[in-house]
């Protein structure tokens, strides 16, 4: 009778997994979709030692995430999304005539062999449609290396979990996230973390451009270890966290200013970039929107960028999150992977309450 009822629930519920794997943090969130609601059933986080990575000690990352897949109670019939990491994925923007999709994925596959002479056995694509110009299209191009994609399977084969039923751009995940309805017009989402900076060019609603930059948060960690004898380890921690940097006191605001001044910089020549390239129109106001690892360097984000100045005429704010998107307490990034499973078996809202942690 309790197996019948076991299988009598699942009919109406599917949980989701979003698996977050970066140089210095594995993250994960489970989600459970009942009708239209969309609940946190559990989360985790484990900071992956500063010397070890998917190179030279993959044992290590394998009994991380042995640990996380214990920890949120994994079943093979969850959804598993995984994040492919920044700095293996390239972003194109291509012209083609109008075809069937596996023709313009072959003749992007193609293009893409000639402008940066991979070989096209070696690589995997994917496109989504940006803008129709008469009989052309310009697609936005995905393109990641086989032998990444497969070195990332097999570590989550040898973890449990077995292959993902997504694999994820990155810097894609936060945008699961966001409210659609404020993205008309032109909008550039930019976000931080320790391994650089990405900006995003939105156009009602629409991801149209992608630039990035290797001015990262690891330059304030590295700053941390060298000005306050914390280990790399520590400093990581300290990151991550955030208001633990309060307590180093008036010196530390020092240090991020100085490393915010570098930051807005970087972004204000990325978006000029991006807006002379499309040829946008200079008295077209833009919406800029910032994220960090954390609530509180978020916070640091956005007072630097108002200060400083980032694009004359602009508006510049945290990133628009949907309604009930927790702030603190949850990874955002798993949380943006989780999510974007939810969308694969169906439209649901996230409900606000209170986050478990689920205990092995």
């Amino acid at each position: 009778m309790k197996e019948m009822g076991g299988l009598f629930l699942q009919l109406f519920y599917r949980d989701s997994i979003g698996l977050e794997i970066s140089s210095y943090f594995l993250n994960v969130v489970k989600l459970r979709k009942v009708g239209k609601k969309v609940r946190i059933l559990g989360k985790g986080s484990i900071q992956v030692p500063y010397d070890v990575s998917m190179n030279n000690e993959p044992e290590k990352i394998v009994d991380s995430l042995k640990e996380l897949k214990r920890e949120i109670r994994f079943d093979i019939e969850d959804l598993l999304v995984v994040n492919l990491s920044s700095d293996n994925v390239l972003f194109r923007r291509i012209s083609l005539p109008k075809m069937s999709k596996g023709q313009t994925i072959n003749a992007a596959r193609f293009q893409i062999n000639r402008e940066l002479m991979i070989p096209v056995e070696e690589i995997v694509i994917d496109i989504f449609e940006i803008e129709r110009k008469n009989n052309m299209i310009d697609y936005g191009v995905f393109i990641a290396r086989n032998s990444y994609i497969n070195s990332l399977i097999d570590m989550l084969k040898n973890a449990g979990f077995g292959e993902p039923d997504v694999i994820d751009v990155d810097y894609l995940k936060y945008l699961h996230l966001v409210d659609d309805k404020k993205l008309t017009g032109y909008n550039f989402l930019v976000t931080e973390s320790l391994t650089g900076i990405v900006v995003m060019m939105v156009v009602n609603g629409k991801l149209t451009l992608v630039e990035a930059s290797s001015i990262s948060l690891d330059d304030v960690m590295n700053m941390l270890v060298d000005n306050y004898g914390v280990s790399n380890d520590e400093a990581l921690s300290i990151i991550k966290n955030g208001a633990e940097i309060g307590a180093f006191g008036k010196q530390v605001n020092e240090l991020l200013e100085f490393h915010y001044r570098d930051t807005v910089y970087e972004i204000e020549k990325l978006i000029r970039s991006m807006i002379n390239s499309n040829e946008i129109p200079q008295n077209i106001k833009f919406k800029i929107y910032l994220l960090s690892v954390n609530e509180r360097l978020t916070a640091e984000f956005v007072k630097y960028a108002r200060e400083i100045g980032l694009i004359e005429g602009s508006t510049i704010s945290n990133f628009p999150f949907k309604k009930n998107i927790p702030a603190t307490g949850v990874p955002l990034g798993a949380l943006g992977l989780a999510y974007r499973g939810v969308m694969e078996i169906g439209k649901g809202e996230l409900v606000s309450e209170k986050i478990p942690k689920v205990k092995a």
